[in-house]
């Protein structure tokens, strides 16, 4: 709830095409999240970490981001 209300405030001081691509961003930082906290505890929160998977992860990211850079 609070990052919705960080972006409606952003999109409201700033460029809406710039808030937008910053957005997307957040899969990045997902990727980064479910790698450490599966090396953190691998019991609670199963991740394939493996090369491969992470690699498709951040091919299907970069993909998805130039997707949306595309629409500005």
């Amino acid at each position: 709830m609070v990052g919705k209300i960080f972006t409606i405030i952003a999109i409201a001081e700033g460029p809406g095409a710039l808030v937008s691509v910053l957005g997307s961003t957040q899969v990045f930082f997902a990727i980064l999240y479910g790698f450490i906290l599966t090396k953190i505890s691998p019991h609670i929160f199963e991740e394939d970490i493996s090369r491969a998977a992470i690699t498709k992860q951040l091919f299907l990211s970069i993909v998805m981001f130039c997707g949306v850079f595309l629409l500005i």
